[in-house]
């Protein structure tokens, strides 16, 4: 079966965005949009709900427990996750964590961000199953999901399209497509982890960029900081 997925999406609960819209929220959009599976992947926070999932799953929309973990500074999406993934802090922690059941993703790896994991990504590379590429770019302009790609083909791994919307505006841009051979978690992680994927991409405006890395980004960076201020005092 077809199954059309966004597996990188904020919402409320995430410690570093003001983020109103929640994961029934998510759900509905994810409905309207033709979605039929999405994943709250929160930062350094796992957020998760049966009921919400359930609530989710009678739109026709499978919801999978995700999380945008920080490993030294860098961050790694983990998929099919439980609470205990927000104490990884280190890549050998991420490696002892990793199992046939989860989804670990390289989420926009060479982006110029502080988080991204640029040459960490060659030195981390076996802990990964997936590479991200991800909606920030333009239509003339994608030379970091190119870079996401070439990685994923040296170490053979499959390549998921993923929003990374920090709000219900940035969901639709991309998807990935996935032939599963259940509409569960586990056949649709299995169905990725095979390489059944198909990236669905449209270049974001110029307009709406500005938006996503100038406005949310700066916003992120602040909290942030404020969140390692408080930890230091």
């Amino acid at each position: 079966m077809l199954i059309r997925a966004d597996f990188h999406i904020h919402a409320s609960g995430d410690p570093f965005d003001r983020i109103r819209a929640t994961p029934r929220d998510v759900a509905d959009r994810a409905r309207a949009l033709g979605l039929s599976c999405v994943a709250i992947a929160n930062h350094r926070r796992f957020v998760w709900d049966a009921d919400d999932a359930a609530y989710a799953l009678r739109r026709g929309v499978l919801l999978v427990p995700g999380i945008e973990v920080n490993i030294g500074g860098r961050d790694v999406l983990i998929l099919n996750a439980t609470a205990e993934a927000e104490q990884i802090r280190t890549f050998d922690e991420l490696k002892a964590y990793r199992t046939p059941e989860r989804l670990i993703v390289a989420p926009h790896p060479f982006y110029p961000t502080p988080y991204s994991l640029r040459e960490r990504a060659e030195e981390t590379a076996e802990v990964y199953d997936a590479v991200e590429a991800s909606a920030c770019y333009l239509s003339w302009h994608d030379q970091y999901n190119r870079l996401a790609r070439e990685f994923a083909a040296r170490h053979g791994l499959p390549v998921i399209a993923n929003s990374d919307a920090h709000g219900l505006w940035m969901m639709g841009s991309c998807w990935t497509e996935i032939e599963a051979e259940e509409f569960t978690v586990a056949g649709v992680v299995a169905a990725v982890k095979r390489g059944a994927v198909t990236t669905v991409m449209r270049p974001m405006t110029l307009v709406a960029l500005f938006r996503f890395v100038v406005v949310g980004s700066l916003t992120r960076s602040i909290m942030r900081s404020w969140a390692r201020w408080r930890r230091c005092h």
